[in-house]
């Protein structure tokens, strides 16, 4: 099954969670069947920025690279090239997507409330409504540390 999640830290979560041997404790499974090449993250940041280009365009690849450079102070010009590949790295990812669908892979979809999030989701539907896939949708508990700096006022 294709897993596909809209961030990088839990899309790199889930690769270390498939697991092609999964061991099961008190009947339950520590790993989840399969392997880390069937995770796409789509990472296009589509709760910021103008929406009505492509996912690939230009404009979001550069995007993209704007918001993780940003607070680059070192200049570091690997890293550097490294955060101009990533708007091509996120539309490679697109097109394994499209090459699991073709291929009629069933397909997880994990998403949270979060906006990024939450953004990415309808446009994955936006997609699948082309498809006839199977679809499973997992929504995760999205939590915001923003409660906590309250100030209570009586």
């Amino acid at each position: 099954m294709v897993e596909i999640l809209f961030g990088e830290s839990s899309a790199g979560s889930m690769k270390a969670a498939k697991c092609e041997n999964v061991e099961y404790k008190n009947g339950q499974p520590l790993w989840i069947q399969g392997s880390s090449d069937e995770v796409i993250c789509l990472g296009f940041m589509l709760d910021m920025g103008y929406i009505g280009e492509v996912v690939d365009s230009q404009y979001r690849k550069d995007f993209i690279y704007s918001m993780y450079a940003k607070n680059q102070w070192e200049q570091d010009e690997e890293y550097d090239n490294e955060l101009k590949k990533l708007g091509d790295v996120y539309a490679g990812e697109l097109v394994r997507l499209i090459r699991f669908l073709e291929g009629g892979e069933p397909v997880r979809i994990w998403y949270s409330d979060a906006p990024y999030s939450r953004c990415g989701f309808y446009h994955v539907c936006s997609i699948l409504k082309n498809y006839p896939n199977e679809v499973t949708v997992v929504c995760l508990l999205y939590t915001s540390d923003a409660a906590d700096d309250l100030i209570g006022v009586d």
